[in-house]
């Protein structure tokens, strides 16, 4: 029995510093905030705002409540990255940092929900419209990317003080000026094939129909990619809009 005790011993250690290291760098679930406890010790030394002063602050600004995904004391750009309660899969970032790395308050946070917010009512918009430009079983996905950026500071989340929801509508949305703005629209197809025929022409109207038509006032990018991918088969457009009407287009 005797020369059993250093296995049995070495066994209970294992356990030991499996439960340890798995307390450490677990999630708590018990108090409801994510991160381990490192990451939290680190997040609270160097003065970021706290996990519940971080929602409060969403939910004022919003209206609505958030949950809370990550927060990374040590990110350069995009401290943490949120989700409102009633949609979990909607993503979005916060920063808490200013120009000289350091944490501010937390009526300074940034965040980019409205990007996020606007994604959805984009694509709501236009799903519909190329199912009606392209035959059944021709479109694989449709993905939209917005980008808002602060005029003043030159900076990559909008302005704190900026607010925008989707029931302001977009001509709110492009014709603010504190922000600029990048829309990209990702259409993949189903067929290579179906890609090849699609002329400089057609992206023309496709543009004039999400502008003019749709009413999606806001300058952007048009790819047209097919599921297998292939750079040299990439379709693409760019135009501005100037007045609610296409001003240019580039290829």
């Amino acid at each position: 029995m005797k020369r059993n005790r250093p296995i049995i011993l070495t066994f209970v250690m294992v356990l030991l510093c499996v439960a340890i290291m798995g307390a450490l760098m677990g999630c708590s679930a018990e108090d409801g905030e994510v991160g381990n406890i490192i990451d939290r010790t680190l997040w609270d030394m160097r003065g970021y705002p706290s996990q519940q002063e971080i929602l409060e602050r969403l939910e004022e600004k919003y209206g609505e409540e958030f949950g809370l995904v990550s927060l990374n004391p040590g990110a350069r750009f995009f401290q943490g990255i949120a989700f409102p309660q009633d949609n979990p899969d909607l993503h979005f970032s916060l920063e808490m940092k200013d120009d000289e790395g350091n944490p501010v308050s937390i009526e300074y946070m940034r965040d980019d929900y409205q990007a996020r917010l606007a994604e959805v009512y984009i694509e709501d918009k236009l799903t519909p419209v190329f199912e009606d430009e392209f035959e059944p079983g021709e479109i694989a996905s449709l993905r939209i990317e917005v980008g808002l950026f602060d005029r003043r500071e030159d900076a990559s989340l909008p302005p704190v003080d900026f607010e925008w929801l989707p029931s302001d509508g977009l001509d709110a949305l492009a014709t603010t000026e504190d922000i600029s703005m990048l829309t990209t629209i990702h259409l993949m197809l189903e067929s290579v094939e179906l890609l090849r025929t699609i002329e400089f022409e057609q992206l023309e109207q496709l543009a004039e129909l999400i502008v003019e038509d749709v009413g999606i006032p806001l300058s952007g990018d048009l790819y047209l990619r097919a599921v297998e991918q292939n750079p040299v088969d990439e379709r693409y457009i760019r135009w501005t809009v100037e007045d609610g009407q296409i001003s240019e287009v580039n290829p």
